[in-house]
């Protein structure tokens, strides 16, 4: 009788662990799903906020140098930083039309922001279901954004063209700060986040 008990009591013990086995894949799939879901948002995010850059970059040199094809005594500082950021302009239209990702919805925009923004848009976006902009933002094809293209020209001295993407200083302040950026919303995933590009890049 003895043994028959210490059979079953055995017998309970291997069920018990083969069932707690059995939950552990479980935790790791949903896990390790988790942390994939996250790294895919985070991978997209910084293929967006790169495309800004590149994008911008290309656009300004390309630009730059069809006025700079024109005559030089029909040349001068304004008509050529309007042509410079026309060109910008025209390629962030092509790239706020551009799919990312069959996952994630992307919507770049220019705005002012604040140190807050980065946590709290992307709880919102979740929350409601779709991609958003931050409040009082721009879609980045509209011109109005070329207020938000910090242009300084070329030197004789040998500077090259360089911009920085950030809203004009005097609408600054130590609350809120003007950003070229975009939002980023994967209804599959429900994982969103918001990238800007840093105020103090020089883009050449």
């Amino acid at each position: 009788m003895r043994g028959y008990l210490s059979f079953l009591l055995v017998l309970c013990i291997m069920v018990a662990l083969f069932s707690f086995l059995s939950y552990l894949p479980g935790i790791h799939s949903t896990s390790d799903s988790r942390t994939i879901e996250v790294e895919r948002t985070n991978s997209v995010s910084m293929n967006v906020k790169e495309s800004i850059i590149l994008s911008t970059s290309y656009w300004m040199r390309t630009s730059a140098n069809l006025y700079d094809s024109i005559p030089a005594d029909k040349q001068n500082p304004p008509e050529r930083e309007l042509a410079i950021k026309a060109g910008i302009l025209s390629g962030w239209a092509l790239l706020s039309n551009h799919t990312f990702s069959d996952d994630f919805d992307v919507s770049p925009w220019c705005g002012y922001i604040d140190s807050n923004t980065k946590s709290r848009l992307p709880a919102e976006m979740i929350s409601r279901g779709e991609v958003e902009n931050c409040p009082g933002c721009l879609p980045l094809s509209n011109p109005e954004c070329g207020n938000f293209i910090q242009l300084s020209q070329k030197t004789t001295s040998g500077e090259n063209d360089s911009v920085s993407l950030k809203g004009p200083a005097i609408q600054s302040t130590s609350f809120s700060f003007g950003a070229v950026g975009a939002s980023i919303y994967s209804k599959k995933y429900k994982t969103a986040d918001v990238v800007y590009i840093p105020l103090d890049l020089v883009i050449e």
